[in-house]
């Protein structure tokens, strides 16, 4: 259920400037911070005070279990993309499903060095198009990486057409002598 809780951009950035404060965290964390916000603005009736004390208790929680403010930050992040992805594809956005999807995205966007902005949307993509082609779309489809048959041919085959492709040449190339 969206609640839909409006805050002007200003509103947002500043929120994450106050938990950056608060948590002693770089500026280079801010759009973790604003994505933290802005999911727990999209979540909850608080107000930006509310909000900020919340992400700011569950951080403090967090590092007290042992993990670190940025962790706690990325995970946020994280988990904002995977409700996202969840939600694209009609999927239950329980806490475990997004808790496991959030774990994937991570992983993915590591593996390929880019944010996890982006790695949400070629996933989203990927289980559209696997959708539409007959594919069961469930948690284990992303725990399986079973999206990325659909974004590229695995290496085994590409080394199957490589050597067609060097076969070819080396025909060709026989033939020419011969000729």
């Amino acid at each position: 259920m969206r609640l839909e809780q409006h805050f002007s951009e200003s509103e947002l950035e500043q929120g994450a400037r106050r938990i950056l404060h608060v948590m002693g965290l770089p500026e280079s964390l801010l759009a973790a911070a604003a994505a933290a916000v802005a999911a727990e603005a999209d979540r909850t009736r608080l107000s930006m005070d509310g909000i900020v004390q919340q992400i700011t208790t569950e951080a403090m929680q967090a590092y007290r279990r042992g993990i670190s403010n940025e962790k706690f930050l990325e995970d946020f992040l994280a988990q904002k993309w995977a409700r996202q992805v969840l939600e694209i594809l009609n999927l239950s956005d329980t806490p475990s499903h997004i808790s496991r999807l959030a774990v994937v995205l991570k992983a993915e966007a590591k593996d390929k060095r880019q944010n996890l902005q982006e790695t949400a949307q070629q996933i989203t993509h990927a289980a559209s198009e696997d959708r539409q082609r007959g594919k069961a779309i469930n948690i284990f489809y992303f725990e399986d990486f079973k999206w990325r048959s659909n974004a590229r041919i695995s290496k085994a085959e590409q080394r199957k057409l490589d050597n067609l492709a060097a076969n070819a040449r080396a025909r060709e190339i026989l033939r020419g002598q011969f000729r």
